[in-house]
């Protein structure tokens, strides 16, 4: 993520808790199918990112916006509703981003950005609520489309 990419997430969680244009902070209900779930988990780990995760200034670091974007690609070429959420309460200077899936009957999210796991699996299935490794708070964000929305300037400054 360049350093372009990193104010642009800023203004969106500095923003967040206002909305962005039309966009507000939403609370997903979790999704509670444990066969859904294993199915899923089975497909991220049948492929990984194989590249080192890092963050810091460098325009090449491959962090959180690099890889959710990845992971949402990969999930709908499978078939799934795979959107990204930008994590913000009860973390407001978090941000960190991650993928979610709608399984119908709730949804589902994702950690990709796990250092342990990350030559290993696309990512891992995480409850809702507060993580215990990252600033983040599962479930609760704003819930974005793909990467255009995550890149789109006007939307960031809602406009």
């Amino acid at each position: 993520m360049n350093i372009y990419h990193t104010l642009l997430v800023l203004m969106l969680i500095n923003t967040a808790f206002a909305g962005i244009g039309n966009r507000q902070i939403v609370t997903l209900n979790e999704c509670v199918d444990s066969d859904y779930k294993e199915e899923l988990q089975n497909l991220l780990d049948s492929e990984c990112y194989n590249r080192e995760y890092r963050v810091d200034p460098d325009p090449n670091a491959f962090d959180c916006m690099d890889i959710v974007i990845l992971c949402q690609e990969f999930l709908i070429q499978h078939g799934y509703d795979a959107k990204i959420m930008v994590s913000v309460k009860p973390y407001p200077e978090s941000s960190h981003c991650y993928p979610v899936v709608d399984s119908g009957n709730g949804w589902v999210a994702i950690e990709s950005c796990d250092l342990n796991l990350i030559n290993v699996t696309m990512g891992r299935i995480v409850s809702f609520g507060k993580s215990n490794n990252y600033k983040t708070y599962y479930g609760v964000g704003i819930l974005l489309n793909d990467s255009k929305e995550l890149y789109d300037v006007d939307d960031f400054r809602g406009e």
